[in-house]
């Protein structure tokens, strides 16, 4: 059987490293009731954050609607529904501050901040074009009117590093990247911030196959944010992307390590429902995957689908990654009918959304591995040619993302006496072996 390619967490869309995720205005709530919110949510106690959130805003807008105050209310509010995964949530209401703050003189700042939220809310939804118009908006205002504020614009950058990546845009996300980490050097912002471009850099670094280059970054952030003020599912987080490496890596002893701690820490700072938690189960169900289990490994993309549906909505990519990881375990499983009508519904919501269309080359992979199953062969081949178009575009002609697509393919065209079409695929899969094997 064919090897099938499963969608990494990043897709999913794996959120910002904690540290300021969620700008906070200044001055923020101007009461007491905002001060107890804000508190509830650094140690988070979200559920008490959000009950007192809403009280202030509530209070606040009966007063007077145009307070600026409000505006820090909906802001912090928002951030706490963020934190939570309710972006849906989070989105009109850092709307709502930014709108507030844009027309009030001299909140330029402020206005960017919002803006800032508003842009990660959206493309936690999947809208990546929306989210990358108002990132823009708030990355020119902070260049305009940040003045010394460099841990803004440096915050600007790595936002738009993070969307650049989530679509596929991996040498722009780069680029933003580098741009902060200069600006960091010439700054001298705090050491977190440094951690958050570096963690940015590994993940771009994961996103293209360079998992080894990824791993040592990982590894060396783990190794300095061992300390009293870490947040959990700070570390929670990047210990899940290190595990995800490992899966790639094929190094899974460590990978299932370090992915259950990852779950235990993120299941209990953020909850059992928390996109997260989603993503890190996708990768525990890869690594079972990996290992032949593949009756476990369907089990748990059928845990993440139920908790991504619920939580963004059942035509967000995240969505459609999980349908696809569901039908790998499912073909292993020798129910090629049910691992189709997933794909199918993967691809209706990948072309619906005409934001990710990168990721078709990992349904059109499977939809061709499932075809081969069943030895429907035109069709195997049919969506292998799609798929390699897909990812060379994408991916450059050398990427090891191709290693199983290609000999995949040749299986299929040495099935059909095109043999030398075959050992054509054959050996570029190799040569990328090679490559990758010699500067990874």
């Amino acid at each position: 059987m064919q090897d099938c390619i499963r969608l990494t967490a990043s897709f999913a869309g794996v959120l910002l490293l904690a540290v300021n995720t969620a700008w906070s205005a200044e001055p923020s709530v101007p009461s007491s009731g905002g001060a107890a919110a804000a508190n509830a949510a650094a140690t988070g106690r979200h559920a008490q954050a959000e009950r007192i959130g809403r009280a202030c805003l509530e209070q606040l807008t009966r007063s007077d609607p145009a307070d600026p105050g409000v505006a820090g209310c909906a802001n912090d509010l928002g951030s706490v529904y963020e934190a939570e995964g309710h972006y849906a949530l989070a989105e009109p209401l850092f709307r709502r501050a930014a709108e507030t703050w844009e027309r009030i003189p001299g909140r330029e700042l402020d206005t960017a901040i919002a803006l800032g939220n508003l842009g990660v809310a959206l493309r936690m939804e999947g809208r990546y074009a929306q989210s990358e118009a108002v990132h823009m908006r708030a990355l020119s205002l902070l260049e305009q009117f940040a003045g010394g504020a460099s841990e803004h614009l440096s915050t600007a950058l790595y936002n738009l590093a993070e969307l650049f990546c989530a679509s596929g845009r991996f040498s722009g996300a780069e680029a933003y990247l580098n741009r902060a980490a200069a600006l960091q050097r010439s700054a001298s912002l705090p050491p977190e911030n440094a951690q958050r471009i570096a963690f940015g850099l590994a993940e771009v670094y994961h996103a293209e196959g360079r998992d080894t280059a990824a791993a040592e970054v990982l590894t060396r952030i783990l190794d300095q944010a061992q300390n009293p003020s870490a947040r959990p599912e700070e570390l929670g987080l990047v210990t899940h992307v290190l595990g995800s490496v490992y899966v790639s890596l094929g190094h899974n002893k460590d990978a299932r390590k370090l992915l259950e701690h990852a779950q235990s820490v993120l299941e209990t700072s953020l909850g059992e429902n928390h996109p997260r938690v989603a993503a890190v189960l996708s990768d525990l169900a890869a690594l079972d995957y990996r290992e032949h289990r593949y009756k476990q490994a369907a089990a748990l993309d059928r845990r993440a689908l139920e908790i991504d549906e619920v939580a963004l909505g059942v035509n967000h990519p995240a969505v459609a990654a999980n349908l696809n990881n569901l039908s790998a375990a499912l073909l292993g499983l020798h129910k090629p009918e049910e691992a189709e009508s997933h794909l199918q519904r993967a691809r209706y919501i990948i072309e619906s959304s005409r934001e990710d269309g990168r990721r078709l080359g990992d349904v059109f992979t499977n939809l061709g591995n499932v075809c081969a199953y069943e030895l429907r062969d035109p069709e195997a081949l049919d969506y292998y040619r799609r798929a390699l178009e897909i990812e060379d575009a994408a991916f450059g002609p050398s990427s090891p993302r191709l290693i199983p697509l290609l000999n995949s393919y040749a299986i299929v065209l040495r099935r059909t006496q095109n043999f030398a079409s075959a050992e054509q695929a054959q050996v570029r899969a190799m040569g990328i072996q090679v490559k990758s094997t010699l500067h990874p």
